[in-house]
Formats: C-alpha cells, structure tokens, sequence
C-alpha cells in the first residue's frame, strides 16, 4: 500500500488535480479493452487522496465505448472512504476542452436546481498515467441526502422516445427510460406522468426543475437535452425532480465531437422542439415568465462568470492534460479549443436577451383528416389543422412504419393564421400514415424562436421509435363503432382489471391505431397495427396486458392504463385520426367469478420468493373466496391451455369466505 501511495503521489505532480491510481490483474483489463461493450465489472483496487478500498472497475458509457479514451466506474466496497458508493469518471474525449459538462451541470446549480457535482482528476491505472478525467457524481441516495432529497424511484431518459410521448399498446409505452437503483416496479409511474403531460391534466412535477434544465439546455444549445440525457425521480412527497446529465455535447459541440462556428447566434434545438413537457408548461403564462427568468439568468452567468471559471479551470488542468496520452488533438488545439470556448460563452451569454421571450407554443384546437379508412387504392388525406393562436407558419410531417419522417409546408387557409392545411398522397403500397403538424407562433412582428407540435412530442426521432399519432390506415374490414358494446369492468385481482369489449356484428372490426381513454384522472392507450376482432369476440382493455395474458390466453387485449379503476368513468373510443367516435359512462366492476371465486394473485418466475411444502420454488396462483359463503372446489378447474380447459381439476377442498387456496404450478 505504502509502494502504491508513494507512486500515486510522485505522478500526479504533473499538475495539481486530485489523483486516483487503479490496479488490476492485467488479464482483466486486457479483456476490458477487448470487450468494451460486454458491461464487464472486474474486482480492483483504487488508491484515493483519501485511502483505499476494493472496488468493481469497469468501463461506462454508450457511443464513446468505441474511442480510445473510456469512461470509468467503479463500485467501491467501501462507502465510507468518500461518502459515496461508486467513482464516475468521463472520458470527454469528444470535448477537447474537456470543460463542457462541468459548464453546463454548474449552470444549473447556479439556478439554484440540483445538478451532480464534477471536477477534474488524473487517472493512472497500474501505474500508468491514463490521463484526465472529470469526475461526475452519480444520482443515488448520496446525492438525496446532499440535496435534502427524499429517496425514491429513479429513472434515465436514455433515447428521444423519453421525451413523454405516446407508444402504441404492443410496445412497453415507456420506451426511452430506463429504471434505475431497483426501480423497475414503478415504470407505471412513468406511463402515467407521459398521460398526465399529453392529456393537459394536473402536473405533480417540481416546475422550477424542468423549467431551468431547459433555459439552461437552450441557453448552451444542448443537442442531446429534454428528450434524452435526464433523470426524473419521484420523491416520497409524490413529486417528479428532474436533474441533468452529460452535457458535453454544448456549447457548439455536437455529440460526434465536431464544432459549430456560429451557434451562438442559433435560437434553438431539435430536443427542444420536440419536448411534449417543455411545451405543456410555456404553454401556461407562470411558467413562460419563469423560464425567460431563468434564461435570462443563464445569459448574465455565461457573459460574467463563465470565462472566468474556464480560465481557472484551465490553469488547474493544463499541465495535466499536456500530459495526457489519450486525449483527442494536440496540445496547440487543446489551448486554441479553451479559448475558441471562452470567447463564444461571453458572445452567447450577450445573445441571449435578444432572443427571450420567444419560445411561445401554440394551442390546438383541432386537428382532422379528410378520411382516416381508406381501401387498396391510391389516394390522398388532406390535413386540417386550427390554433387557438395565429400561427407564422406551420409544416405537415407524415411518416409509416417503412418511410422516414416527411416534411411538406400547409397552407393559410384564412386571413389571420388560425387554419392551416395541406394534402398529401397515400400510396397503395402503404398500410398506414401518422401525421404530425409543427409550428411557429406569431411574436410581434416576428415568430417563436422554435417550433411547437401536435402532438406535443412531434414525429419520431427514426422509424424505429415509434410514437403515437393521428393516423390513416388501410383496412379490408370497415370500423363500425355502433356495433361494439362495452361491457361492464372486470376485477381478476386486486391489482388486475379489465373492459370486455364485444364485437356484435356479423363482420370483423378493425381497431388498429384506435384510442381508447378512461379514468379519472384520464388515462389513454392506442392499439397496435393488426388490432382485429371477430365477430362475437372480445376485445379487453386492461391495466396489465401481460398480466391478462396469462389468465386469458389468445384473446385480444390492450393496455396498460396506469389508473386503479375504470368504474363509473367515461370510456372514449377514438378512430386513428384521433377523433371521439363513442363515449360510455361505465358501470361498477363485477367480479371475475359471479360465484365467489376469484384469482387473487398469482406469481411467474418464482425463483427465491415463496417455496412450497418440498422447498421448491414453483410458479403459483392464490386463489380467494370473495363471497359470503363457503365455497367447495369439487368440479372446478383450472388450464393455462384455451385447448384443454379441463387440464387441472382441483380436489374436493372447500374455501371459507374471505380464504385462499394456493396451486402451485408444479404438475405434481
């Protein structure tokens, strides 16, 4: 250890940062370097100004695993040493000051949010110096008690599908978030902030959090901010925070590490835009007066304070990164880029006053379609949009599973600005078109410095992520909503419901790409492309599609609606353009079994939970007597097989009002 110490301090006087040395079996990390996509984590040693402790070690990121220069965690054993439980180190490889995402999270905290705390240090690994680094804190129960945070569940937006956006019913719906520090149980949670934004209902969210992480990703040009790069946590007081995360690619960097000349003159940026959130909240005067605080702020920070912390922090690193073996560029492109950066934050912070007060998205008042069914022929949809506001302009984005995002200008259709419209072609060839209208307000004598959506999340990013919106569609079968009754609600468990659905008419009912929308608050789901239902069948609406699946299997079924119960709310079916076909105020639920009998609960991949009388750890199903009367099992049966519903006959075995009996899936 001593030997270590004394290494570790003779190195890190090549500058005056503090210094992290790591030893690992070199066979390790030569299969870290061979498999830098493989999320190895191998046991180390980290030798800290501190102490040292053992530690997992591995590297981190995304794109940047394919550079020379990797990111670093490490998982330290012992959380006592730093009061913390893990070391991030970021590479910055594409950002040659390597001062970027300090810059940025540091703007945040100035507006007084939480944002991770960074500084740069020097890495040696075996003793071989790696170079610098900027150590950034990791959002975990550390960083709560740092900022009187409650704990709670956690998530990452982790592509452009988090930017609160409607997915079709055969997707997870919550695409583009990533759980994190155990929270995957409460992804519903997720599901029903993005109705909550989309649906224009109450917000349980910290205001002052979004609305400054945007001021702040506008006023450093974030190219990778608002749909991706951030956390949201749900605290114990049942407030969304959200917090920041990797903001190199700003300040005219793009995230493949190139500059832009001149975007401290630009006056927006696609994430941006294409924030369903953002555009709710600037949607209400409060918070449009807020964020142009906050931006202004930002501006005045960037113009008198940035350049002085850029020259401090360089004078701290120099030494340090002239030394660095790994790092992107020379030395000379090293201090040009410092002070290429320098100039442009005193030019953008100065910018920004001209260009406040402009970021004003439009309401919408309606949106149509010529048609939304349409036959093998080719034909063509025209699109009609109305705002409650006049708009400078607005654009007709249309798109399908197999083409990329379209763009075609609308047309005024009246004096002021308020209807637009435009016709496009629908070709044969394709199933389906989704429609999405961008637009600027008016502002003055001017326009909003970005667009605004209908939806409010836009088109997709790509194909691949798809996102739900008003829609034509082909279809051999013609849907004929006066011919589905809705039924009743369904309660299987307490945790589990459903709406049957009923197709009563003589002919197949097409329901691809419909709306379906019920509770209170509201919650909506849409079905996915080949959503059809035969005659006499039934479709089911559900909280839990996979949950239902089981206990109905091979039957139609869409969900999940993060809502506890659908009784006596209004269920709207809505054609694929988005329009109310029908409405129906539901009745109470009835139990699955009219006679008493209902499954409770039931457990899939029950490895370490529950074992049975053998200690074998079987799935099982719990099934309780919900009635007031005893209940004999005799002449019951239970299948996981539509084709064999005779397969398990329970034994002659009587249940009490308000008891269980549990099946163990053994075939025993």
């Amino acid at each position: 250890m001593g030997f270590l110490l004394g290494a570790m301090l003779l190195l890190s006087q090549q500058g005056i940062l503090d210094t992290y040395s790591l030893q690992m079996d070199t066979i390790l990390l030569d299969s870290l370097y061979s498999n830098p996509y493989a999320d190895y984590h191998f046991p180390a040693l980290i030798v800290t100004e501190a102490g040292a402790c053992s530690c997992l070690a591995g590297f981190r990121g995304g794109t940047s695993l394919n550079l020379p220069k990797k990111s670093w965690k490490f998982e330290l054993f012992d959380n006592t040493l730093l009061n913390a439980s893990h070391i991030l180190l970021d590479a910055q490889y594409r950002d040659l000051t390597l001062m970027r995402n300090v810059l940025g999270l540091y703007l945040t905290e100035r507006l007084g949010r939480p944002a991770s705390m960074t500084e740069h240090v020097e890495l040696y690994v075996n003793d071989e110096y790696y170079g610098v680094y900027v150590q950034v804190e990791r959002i975990d129960e550390f960083f709560y008690d740092r900022n009187n945070l409650g704990y709670g569940p956690l998530f990452k937006s982790v592509n452009h599908l988090g930017r609160f956006a409607w997915q079709p019913s055969d997707t997870l719906g919550t695409t583009g978030f990533e759980s994190k520090r155990g929270s995957e149980a409460y992804l519903p949670l997720v599901r029903q902030l993005i109705d909550a934004v989309n649906l224009f209902t109450p917000l349980s969210i910290d205001q002052d959090d979004y609305l400054a992480y945007a001021a702040v990703s506008i006023a450093i040009l974030d190219g990778d901010a608002l749909s991706k790069n951030y956390y949201i946590h749900f605290t114990p007081e049942g407030k969304w925070r959200f917090y920041p995360w990797d903001r190199d690619a700003t300040f005219g960097n793009t995230w493949k590490g190139e500059y832009l000349p001149g975007w401290t003159q630009l006056k927006s940026v696609y994430c941006f835009e294409r924030s369903s959130l953002i555009s709710r909240l600037l949607m209400q005067d409060d918070c449009s007066t807020q964020f142009d605080d906050y931006f202004l702020h930002a501006g005045e920070i960037m113009a008198d304070e940035l350049p002085f912390i850029i020259d401090s922090i360089f004078l701290d690193i120099q030494a340090s990164v002239f030394a660095d073996p790994l790092k992107q560029g020379t030395n000379d492109e090293f201090v040009e880029a410092v002070a290429v950066l320098r100039q442009a934050v005193i030019d953008r912070g100065q910018f920004i006053p001209g260009i406040a007060g402009a970021y004003t998205p439009l309401h919408v008042e309606s949106m149509l379609l010529s048609e939304c069914e349409f036959e093998s022929d080719d034909d063509s949809v025209t699109v009609t949009i109305e705002f409650l506001e006049p708009a400078a302009l607005a654009n007709l984005h249309y798109w399908n599973d197999a083409v990329e995002v379209n763009s075609v200008e609308m047309n005024q259709d009246d004096q002021f600005g308020y209807v637009w419209s435009q016709t496009v072609n629908f070709p044969a060839i394709y199933e389906n078109l989704l429609f999405s209208v961008g637009s600027k307000a008016q502002v003055g004598s001017g326009r909003s410095n970005s667009f605004s959506f209908y939806p409010l999340y836009g088109p997709p990013s790509s194909i691949s992520r798809r996102v739900c919106a008003p829609s034509a569609r082909r279809s051999s079968w013609q849907l004929d909503f006066t011919k589905l009754e809705v039924l009743s609600p369904v309660r299987y468990t307490l945790f589990l419901w459903s709406i049957p659905v009923v197709n009563t008419s003589d002919d197949l009912q097409d329901l691809s790409l419909c709306g379906f929308q019920t509770g209170d608050p509201p919650a909506r789901v849409f079905a996915g492309a080949g959503t059809i239902v035969i005659p006499g069948d039934t479709i089911y609406l559900t909280n839990d599609q996979a949950m239902l699946e089981l206990l109905l299997p091979g039957k139609t079924i869409v969900g999940d609606f993060v809502i506890d119960s659908p009784a006596n709310t209004d269920l709207l079916l809505l054609d694929p353009s988005w329009e109310t076909e029908m409405q129906v105020t539901l009745e109470e639920e009835n139990p699955f079994y009219q006679s008493g009998l209902a499954l409770n609960e039931l457990m899939a991949k029950n490895d370490t939970t529950i074992s049975d009388n053998y200690g074998e750890y079987d799935d099982w199903i719990e099934i309780t007597n919900t009635g007031s009367n005893d209940i004999n099992l005799s002449g019951y049966y239970l299948t996981d097989d539509a084709a064999d519903p005779f397969k398990f006959a329970f034994p002659d075995t009587v249940i009490h009002p308000g008891d269980y009996f549990i099946v163990w899936a053994d075939d025993d």
